[in-house]
């Protein structure tokens, strides 16, 4: 069970895009913005919905080649606020968007897109939250779009998703090469009671 407040969002993903500026500069990447000013969430601190935000800042950064743009935009959409961070890079196959959650996709290793743990630690955090994470493209070099969704803090017809299965009394190292990754699956596990080394 993630514990509840209400998180203003914009702040939050002001902040976030500001973070990533400089890594985009350098590839002069333009970001274009569109937020909602009065926006809440749910979440304990707002740090694992940063987080989240963070991981896709960074995908999008990463797949997008020199002079490529990447969008976000945050807007209520009934009980539920939807956040949306596109870019203009790779893209992939429409048939593959939910192997993009999935950690260690062979053709996804190949391709170079990293090791998949990222998304797939930020669907469960946003899951736990009882929101949704999707990732939708035209297909490779379109572009791609990933959506995340979450209960508005004054919603009343959103259920939390079933909570995170408990891992209370276990030892967890993790490894990883990207500090990011391990970061966030730290985060996780320690969420669902693990204790990582």
């Amino acid at each position: 069970h993630v514990p509840r407040g209400r998180i203003a969002l914009h702040a939050l993903l002001v902040a976030a895009v500001d973070q990533v500026r400089p890594a985009a500069a350098e590839k002069h990447l333009a970001i274009d913005v569109s937020i909602d000013p009065v926006l809440d969430v749910l979440d304990d601190n707002g740090d694992r919905v940063r987080r989240v935000v963070d991981q896709l800042l960074s995908n999008a950064v990463r797949a997008t080649g020199p002079g490529g743009r990447i969008g976000v935009s945050a807007h209520g959409v009934g009980d539920a606020v939807e956040i949306t961070v596109s870019d203009s890079g790779r893209g992939f196959h429409p048939a593959l968007a939910a192997q993009h959650f999935e950690p260690l996709t062979p053709h996804l290793l190949r391709a170079g897109h990293g090791l998949g743990a990222g998304l797939a630690v930020a669907r469960a955090i946003v899951e736990a939250h009882g929101g949704r994470l999707d990732a939708v493209s035209e297909g490779e070099g379109c572009g791609a779009r990933v959506v995340l969704r979450l209960p508005a803090a004054d919603g009343s017809t959103v259920r939390p998703a079933d909570p995170v299965p408990r891992l209370d009394g276990l030892r967890v190292v993790v490894v990883d090469d990207d500090d990011s990754y391990c970061e966030v699956l730290a985060l996780l596990l320690g969420i669902a009671g693990a204790t990582v080394a």
